[in-house]
Formats: structure tokens, C-alpha cells, sequence
């Protein structure tokens, strides 16, 4: 958040309220914040390490997990001899949660959704509430209206508010701008990605499709595939290398792009 909070005022900080700012401009500043923290090129944006902020310190998650009510300490646990608080189950999603997020398909989905968000929160909700630019319509003629758009200018003054209600309503869920019934847009929107729908493909088949359930406080796994005795090796496995990885992926836009047709 610091880093965040420090970008935005080295390239937010030159302006003036009381200045006008054009559509334009506002998006390159904007863009311009994204790139400090998400990278400015593809390489940058892979290299960047999400994981720390969405995951704890391995030193940390015992601590985090029991704080948050989801595992408790064994009494048989001890100083001098320590049983393992996390359950193997948790484990492996824990570990292959941090796969996920590490790989470069996450950083790909990832950029894609904060572009549609941003195009939400710029294109739309600034425009229409800050510029006063009448919503896009599928008539060509609402179309024409909004030609030089870019060119239309309000006060600096003016879009702060409205970056503040659409923080708040981000937060919250609802908010100023927001149609109740529909619920969350900025979700919606993010929800639209189609590449997030793929991701989301591979981690549906990843292999907790084949782990059983616990049985008197131990964990039985079956077969699974990229291990000695696999049973089912068409299914996708995450732990089983980047290949294994790259096919669920593309079988997931396969099926995407045979559904949309």
C-alpha cells in the first residue's frame, strides 16, 4: 500500500486541483501509475512478485491460520514435541495455490482483469460522472457524439471525489454509481475476462479432484496424475511440471473459444 500511495503522489502530486485535465491526459497519468507497480513490459509484469501480498510468510501462516479461526493448535502439540498444525490438505492448497499465483498465466490474467477494471473506472465511470460524457450506446449515432471526447476537460477537483466513490464503492461492493440490482460492476467486469474464465479451468482439474476425504485424522490421496501409478493421465496436473501446466491452459481456451462460437 506504501508503495502504492508513494507512486501515486510523484505522478498525481505535479497537478493543480484547480487545473483542467483532459480525458486523455488523466489515462496516460493513470497508465502511467500502473506501470510503476504492475511493470511496464510483459518480462517486468512476469517477474513481479504477487505472492507476498496474497499470501503470509511461511514463518507466518501457523500464526495467521489459527488468529483467523480456521486450524487450532493439538493438545498433544508441544514445545518438545511439535505435531504439525496445518493439515496435509491445507497444505498442498497452500502450496499450490503459491504455484498458481506464481506462474506467468496468473500475471497475464491479472493484468487483463485490472485492464478491464481500469477501463471501467476511466472510460465509463469518469467520463460519464467527472467529464459529463453521455454513456456509449450501440447506436452509431451516440458514437458520433462522443467523437473528440478526449479533448474534453474538467477540473482536477472535480475527479477526485469520484475516484473516492469509486474506491469506496470498489471496497464495499456498492456504492455511488452503482446499480444495486446488478451488484458489484467492477466484479462483472473482471467476471467478462474471458482468459480468467480459462484460468480458473485449471484450477478446477487440479488434483484435488483426486484427493479423499479425510479418514480418523488422516488424509488418503488416490492416483493421481505425474506420479507413479496414475490412473487417469488425461486430466491436467499442476505438480506435474510446466508442460502439464501449459496444456491445461490451452485445453481451458479451447473449450472457452468452442463455447463461444
Amino acid at each position: 500500500m506504501e508503495a502504492v500511495i508513494d507512486v501515486v503522489k510523484e505522478v498525481f502530486g505535479p497537478l493543480n486541483p484547480r487545473e483542467e485535465i483532459t480525458m486523455e491526459r488523466l489515462g496516460q497519468l493513470t497508465l502511467e501509475v500502473r506501470r510503476r507497480i504492475e511493470g511496464a513490459t510483459k518480462e517486468e509484469r512476469v517477474s513481479k512478485s504477487w505472492l507476498r501480498y496474497l499470501l503470509p510468510p511461511l514463518d507466518q501462516e501457523e500464526h495467521l491460520l489459527r488468529e483467523s479461526g480456521m486450524i487450532s493448535l493439538p493438545v498433544e502439540a508441544t514445545s518438545s514435541n511439535p505435531v504439525p498444525v496445518i493439515p496435509p490438505s491445507l497444505r498442498r492448497l497452500l502450496d499450490e495455490t503459491s504455484d498458481l499465483i506464481s506462474s506467468p498465466h496468473f500475471s497475464h490474467v491479472l493484468t487483463l482483469c485490472l485492464d478491464a477494471s481500469f477501463s471501467l473506472l476511466i472510460d465509463n465511470k469518469l467520463a460519464t460522472l467527472a467529464f459529463k460524457i453521455p454513456p456509449i450506446s450501440q447506436s452509431t449515432q451516440r458514437i458520433q457524439e462522443i467523437v473528440g471526447a478526449e479533448e474534453v476537460r474538467a477540473k482536477v477537483a472535480n475527479c477526485l471525489p469520484v475516484f473516492c466513490r469509486q474506491a469506496h464503492a470498489i471496497g464495499s461492493g456498492g456504492g455511488v454509481g452503482f446499480d444495486t440490482a446488478q451488484g458489484n460492476e467492477y466484479l462483472a467486469a473482471v467476471e467478462s475476462v474471458r482468459e480468467l474464465e480459462a484460468f480458473a479451468a485449471v484450477v478446477y482439474s487440479s488434483n484435488f479432484e483426486f484427493e479423499a476425504p479425510e479418514i480418523e485424522g488422516s488424509t488418503v490421496y488416490v492416483s493421481r496424475p505425474g506420479t507413479a501409478g496414475a490412473v487417469e493421465p488425461e486430466q491436467p496436473s499442476l505438480d506435474s511440471g510446466t508442460l502439464a501446466f501449459e496444456k491445461a491452459w490451452g485445453n481451458a481456451l479451447v473449450k472457452e473459444e468452442s463455447g463461444a462460437a
